[in-house]
């Protein structure tokens, strides 16, 4: 019973750490990038990608430190869990996999356009 709920747990964390701090990275950031080199968009528009990525990953640090800090145990029992481990790896799967499908390009390009669309350079055409 518990290794069902770590691992239920597991895919959750899994799912969350990917869709706020791997895809932004992987997609937006090299995305983005590669539009400022073209100079489609104004380069602060990384900032978008980046400053999301950094504040969730230090509460993610502060969250485990927390967790060890404050239970050790439960900390430990995560730690060797590999029911936890494994829906961890089973989230970022997943992730991977709905990113790869055609709704999920769509997806990402939606999102993508919506998000920097606020950063856009606008051509002055004559």
């Amino acid at each position: 019973m518990l290794a069902a709920a770590l691992l239920v747990i597991g895919v959750v964390i899994g799912r969350i750490w990917f869709g706020i701090i791997l895809l932004p990275l992987i997609y937006g950031v090299p995305r983005t990038a590669w539009q400022i080199w073209r100079r489609r968009l104004r380069p602060t528009a990384i900032v978008l990608y980046i400053f999301p990525v950094v504040l969730w990953s230090t509460a993610f640090v502060v969250l485990a430190l927390a967790l060890t800090f404050f239970s050790r145990s439960v900390a430990m029992v995560l730690w060797q869990s590999s029911a936890f481990s494994g829906g961890q790896f089973i989230g970022v799967v997943l992730g991977f996999m709905q990113m790869a499908s055609r709704e999920g390009r769509r997806d990402l390009d939606v999102d993508f356009s919506h998000a920097t669309s606020t950063f856009q350079r606008h051509r002055i055409e004559s």
